[in-house]
């Protein structure tokens, strides 16, 4: 399950980006130079997700292609810090030399490829040598407590001017990232024992926090029989755990999505480049059949309703898709998320 904001291309919220990308500076940084380096870490860290800027209104799915691509690898660390040193030398060189601003400005921008891994969107981290979308799924994209604590610490920092105030900031980072990856384990296992009592064998499974936390998590598997089937899972800590049984679905390939179009039309193209971008978790949207969404991501962790997907005019195969989203929170849904967290019975 992820919920975003007004865009698909949300990152890990850009507040922890920012505070991230100032982080890492401040850490390593001296009480004198700590809030210059606050600075410029801040914008390193935020500067990869310009990549939202690539777009195009004829071709709606570029962006998707592009966001968290070349600008999230890590060979393109020292050339995103470059241009991020380089547009505020004119305003700090009176202060700062370059080799200063770069390194600070280097570091933050470090941190935003990284820190997007760790959600379950996929970063191109290892580009131009691989294509593939790496994602650890160890927490979620908005996380109020992950957030509010690096924030916190962030600003103590810079205020009283502290590298080791934000070296405890990031042994906060690392425990709790380790207890996201800790909790994917635990439901993991629950979901395989889960799949092992149904008869079904599991070809690949996912598992993602649901929004805002690390107790419920979104399992996703795919059968033999090509089916996905979704469950909420909350690993129990002084409760037995809980099992929120959810939905099956049929699986589609490019091919069948693509309903005997020819390879070379735009229609089976943009189809092939969602596949990519879905990790070929496609399947048809259950309230529309023209429809193929991304199968890995819903409202609720139970639920198969998926967030978003491309409309195709199968009338005209040169066209290419539209990009849809399906967001609804409303008081029901937030009231449920809220009693499975807690672990509680559902009405």
């Amino acid at each position: 399950m992820t919920f975003q904001r007004n865009s698909l291309f949300c990152p890990m919220d850009p507040l922890s980006q920012a505070v991230l990308g100032a982080l890492l500076p401040q850490a390593l940084s001296k009480p004198e130079t700590i809030r210059k380096a606050s600075l410029l870490g801040l914008a390193g860290g935020m500067a990869a997700d310009l990549d939202v800027l690539i777009r195009s209104t004829h071709d709606p799915l570029l962006q998707i292609e592009y966001h968290r691509h070349f600008s999230h690898s890590l060979i393109f660390i020292p050339m995103g810090g470059l241009i991020v040193g380089a547009a505020f030398w004119p305003f700090l060189k009176k202060h700062m030399d370059f080799s200063q601003i770069y390194k600070w400005a280097t570091l933050g921008y470090g941190t935003g490829g990284l820190l997007d891994a760790c959600t379950s969107y996929g970063t191109r981290l290892l580009w131009p040598f691989s294509q593939t979308r790496v994602a650890w799924d160890l927490i979620s994209i908005i996380d109020p407590i992950f957030t509010l604590t690096t924030l916190t610490l962030s600003i103590l920092a810079a205020r009283k001017r502290s590298p080791k105030l934000a070296k405890w900031a990031w042994l906060f980072i690392f425990l709790y990232l380790s207890f996201g990856s800790f909790q994917q384990r635990r439901a993991k296992s629950i979901a395989m024992d889960l799949a092992d009592s149904r008869g079904d064998k599991v070809e690949r499974i996912v598992l993602k926090p649901s929004f805002g936390n690390l107790f419920l998590w979104r399992s996703t598997y795919e059968t033999k029989s090509r089916y996905i089937q979704v469950d909420g899972i909350r690993p129990g800590f002084f409760e037995e755990d809980r099992v929120y049984q959810g939905e099956r679905w049929a699986l589609v390939s490019a091919k069948q999505a693509a309903k005997g179009q020819e390879h070379d039309t735009t229609l089976y193209h943009d189809i092939e480049r969602f596949a990519h971008f879905s990790d070929d978790w496609l399947g048809v949207h259950p309230a529309n059949k023209n429809v193929i969404a991304d199968m890995r991501y819903a409202n609720m962790p139970d639920k198969i309703n998926p967030l978003w997907g491309i409309e195709l005019d199968y009338d005209h195969p040169n066209r290419h898709a539209k990009w849809r989203t399906y967001r609804s929170v409303d008081k029901a849904k937030v009231k449920r998320l809220w009693s499975m967290i807690l672990a509680r019975d559902l009405e």
